[in-house]
Protein backbone atom coordinates (compact mmCIF):
# COMPACT_ATOMS: atom_id res chain seq x y z
CA UNK A 1 0.00 0.00 0.00
CA UNK A 2 1.46 3.34 -1.00
CA UNK A 3 1.01 6.36 1.17
CA UNK A 4 -0.48 9.50 -0.51
CA UNK A 5 1.52 12.67 -0.32
CA UNK A 6 0.07 15.94 0.99
CA UNK A 7 -1.71 17.27 4.03
CA UNK A 8 -4.62 15.73 5.84
CA UNK A 9 -7.86 17.60 6.28
CA UNK A 10 -7.16 18.05 9.99
CA UNK A 11 -3.75 19.62 9.28
CA UNK A 12 -5.29 22.06 6.79
CA UNK A 13 -8.03 23.06 9.24
CA UNK A 14 -5.52 23.61 12.06
CA UNK A 15 -3.39 25.77 9.74
CA UNK A 16 -6.46 27.82 8.77
CA UNK A 17 -7.46 28.37 12.40
CA UNK A 18 -3.93 29.45 13.35
CA UNK A 19 -3.79 31.81 10.34
CA UNK A 20 -7.19 33.31 11.25
CA UNK A 21 -6.09 33.92 14.85
CA UNK A 22 -2.88 35.61 13.69
CA UNK A 23 -4.82 37.84 11.27
CA UNK A 24 -7.28 38.87 13.99
CA UNK A 25 -4.43 39.78 16.35
CA UNK A 26 -2.70 41.82 13.62
CA UNK A 27 -5.95 43.64 12.73
CA UNK A 28 -6.60 44.50 16.39
CA UNK A 29 -3.05 45.81 16.73
CA UNK A 30 -3.51 48.02 13.68
CA UNK A 31 -6.77 49.44 15.08
CA UNK A 32 -5.12 50.23 18.41
CA UNK A 33 -2.25 51.92 16.58
CA UNK A 34 -4.69 54.04 14.56
CA UNK A 35 -6.48 55.14 17.76
CA UNK A 36 -3.18 56.09 19.39
CA UNK A 37 -2.13 58.06 16.30
CA UNK A 38 -5.44 59.95 16.28
CA UNK A 39 -5.00 60.81 19.97
CA UNK A 40 -1.45 62.03 19.36
CA UNK A 41 -2.62 64.23 16.47
CA UNK A 42 -5.42 65.64 18.65
CA UNK A 43 -3.00 66.38 21.50
CA UNK A 44 -0.51 68.00 19.13
CA UNK A 45 -3.23 70.28 17.77
CA UNK A 46 -4.30 71.16 21.32
CA UNK A 47 -0.72 71.93 22.35
CA UNK A 48 -0.25 74.13 19.28
CA UNK A 49 -3.45 76.02 20.08
CA UNK A 50 -2.37 76.53 23.70
CA UNK A 51 1.03 77.74 22.52
CA UNK A 52 -0.60 80.20 20.10
CA UNK A 53 -2.74 81.60 22.92
CA UNK A 54 0.31 82.06 25.16
CA UNK A 55 2.23 83.76 22.33
CA UNK A 56 -0.69 86.16 21.83
CA UNK A 57 -0.72 86.85 25.56
CA UNK A 58 2.99 87.68 25.53
CA UNK A 59 2.66 89.87 22.43
CA UNK A 60 -0.22 91.85 23.94
CA UNK A 61 1.66 92.70 27.12
CA UNK A 62 -0.31 90.30 29.27
CA UNK A 63 -3.80 91.24 28.18
CA UNK A 64 -5.95 88.35 27.07
CA UNK A 65 -9.50 87.13 27.40
CA UNK A 66 -10.13 83.84 25.66
CA UNK A 67 -12.53 81.14 26.73
CA UNK A 68 -15.06 79.03 25.00
CA UNK A 69 -14.60 76.60 22.16
CA UNK A 70 -12.28 76.30 19.19
CA UNK A 71 -13.90 73.87 16.80
CA UNK A 72 -14.44 70.70 18.78
CA UNK A 73 -12.16 71.75 21.65
CA UNK A 74 -13.02 73.54 24.88
CA UNK A 75 -10.56 76.31 25.79
CA UNK A 76 -10.06 77.53 29.35
CA UNK A 77 -7.73 80.42 30.14
CA UNK A 78 -6.83 81.57 33.64
CA UNK A 79 -4.61 84.56 34.31
CA UNK A 80 -3.38 85.84 37.62
CA UNK A 81 -0.91 88.44 38.80
CA UNK A 82 1.66 86.83 41.08
CA UNK A 83 3.53 90.01 41.97
CA UNK A 84 3.24 93.69 41.08
CA UNK A 85 5.77 96.41 41.84
CA UNK A 86 3.93 99.69 42.37
CA UNK A 87 7.06 101.81 41.85
CA UNK A 88 8.22 100.43 38.49
CA UNK A 89 4.89 99.07 37.32
CA UNK A 90 6.47 95.71 36.58
CA UNK A 91 4.34 92.67 37.26
CA UNK A 92 4.77 88.93 37.24
CA UNK A 93 1.76 87.27 35.63
CA UNK A 94 0.88 83.64 35.17
CA UNK A 95 -1.26 82.31 32.35
CA UNK A 96 -2.67 78.80 32.36
CA UNK A 97 -4.31 77.50 29.18
CA UNK A 98 -6.20 74.21 29.21
CA UNK A 99 -7.52 72.56 26.07
CA UNK A 100 -10.06 69.75 26.49
CA UNK A 101 -12.59 67.80 24.53
CA UNK A 102 -16.26 68.75 24.96
CA UNK A 103 -16.62 65.68 27.19
CA UNK A 104 -13.98 67.12 29.53
CA UNK A 105 -10.98 64.92 28.64
CA UNK A 106 -7.95 67.20 29.04
CA UNK A 107 -5.65 67.18 26.02
CA UNK A 108 -3.11 69.86 26.90
CA UNK A 109 -2.33 72.31 29.66
CA UNK A 110 0.28 75.02 29.27
CA UNK A 111 1.27 77.33 32.12
CA UNK A 112 3.60 80.24 31.56
CA UNK A 113 4.90 82.96 33.87
CA UNK A 114 6.23 86.21 32.48
CA UNK A 115 7.60 89.40 33.98
CA UNK A 116 6.07 92.36 32.20
CA UNK A 117 8.02 95.59 32.29
CA UNK A 118 6.05 98.63 33.41
CA UNK A 119 7.35 100.60 30.41
CA UNK A 120 5.81 98.14 27.98
CA UNK A 121 2.47 98.36 29.75
CA UNK A 122 2.43 102.15 29.61
CA UNK A 123 3.25 102.13 25.90
CA UNK A 124 0.48 99.65 25.23
CA UNK A 125 -2.18 101.85 26.87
Amino acid sequence: MSRARGFTLVEVLVALVVTAIVLIVVANGMQASDRRQALVRERDAAAALASDIVEGWLASGGQIEVSGTAGKLAVSVEQQTIFEDEITGARLNELSVTIATPSGRRLATLTRRHLFDGKVDQDAR
